[in-house]
């Protein structure tokens, strides 16, 4: 897969993209549900969620559009590990961004979910490419 036209060098691009869906969807999930949820680390972790599971539809999505950017082969399955740094990744994008926004005085529900969803989404995507490159027959070559 790696070997076709346009996929070596995407990956700085798709970290990009994957951190501004992350952070859109983290800023609508911070900004709905600031009086709703009264702590702000529910409210990160809410948002990293969200965020990883609307970068993980976006993904699909442009899997079918572009095929030679599909992150696993056709018939594979994602294995556990992969799994693993999806949640991990979810959790500690959100309690970093806890941390980053209760550290700078930043507590607006709007804030803790835009950098909730930032960080989780990057941190996901570098995650997954990182297990991707040690392990390429499961998926894409970097």
């Amino acid at each position: 897969m790696a070997n076709e036209p346009g996929v070596q060098g995407l990956e700085p691009i798709v970290v990009l993209l994957v951190g501004l869906f992350g952070a859109l969807a983290g800023w609508v999930v911070g900004y709905s549900l600031d009086g709703i949820v009264q702590g702000r680390r529910l409210l990160a972790i809410l948002a990293a969620i969200s965020a990883v599971v609307l970068v993980t539809i976006l993904r699909h999505v442009l899997s079918d559009l572009v095929p030679a950017l599909a992150p696993v082969r056709p018939a594979a399955r994602l294995p556990w590990p992969v799994w693993l740094s999806i949640i991990f990744s979810t959790l500690i994008g959100a309690l970093a961004a806890y941390d980053l926004c209760e550290a700078s005085a930043l507590t607006s529900g709007w804030v803790v979910g835009f950098t909730s969803g930032t960080l989780a989404a990057v941190s996901m995507a570098v995650l997954m490419m990182l297990y991707f490159y040690r392990h390429p027959e499961t998926g894409i070559e970097f």
